[in-house]
């Protein structure tokens, strides 16, 4: 597994070279800033990176990632929109460029669930890599 550091800013190069062209198609604007941790400006659009957990044990390499989306002055029913489109590219994105074998699990979750001012979408990511006899894991 590739350090976390490595990680995070592989997928920050990768959806900054990736991401925009997905949004202009489905008729969405850019975010302003992609960036690992918290965005630098509250009132303006980002994808923001996240690690949640990284878990090594006898079988596997477990990696959790957070992806939030900050949308201000973005209502509910565009915030799905980009979240469809984020959805999608990390569905079919290769754990490989992350030195894992495979995504496990995505999961969204939005808020506030009213048409307010500022739109969060996390999505969280779950990636495995399983280990063998040559990794330090299970036979």
């Amino acid at each position: 597994m590739k350090t976390l550091f490595h990680i995070l800013q592989q997928m920050q190069t990768d959806t900054e070279a990736d991401i925009p062209a997905l949004l202009t198609a489905a008729g969405l604007v850019d975010f302003h800033e992609y960036v690992i941790g918290p965005s630098r400006e509250h009132n303006r659009s980002a994808l923001c990176l996240y690690n949640d957990e990284m878990v090594h044990d006898i079988e596997s390499n477990r990696l959790t990632l957070i992806v939030q989306l900050q949308l201000p002055g973005i209502e509910i029913e565009t915030a799905a929109k980009y979240s469809a489109v984020v959805f999608e590219y990390f569905r079919t994105y290769k754990p490989a460029r992350l030195g894992m074998n495979m995504l496990d699990s995505i999961a969204v979750d939005t808020w506030p669930m009213d048409n307010t001012r500022v739109t969060f979408v996390y999505l969280t990511l779950a990636y495995t890599e399983q280990l063998d006899s040559c990794d330090g894991g299970l036979t």
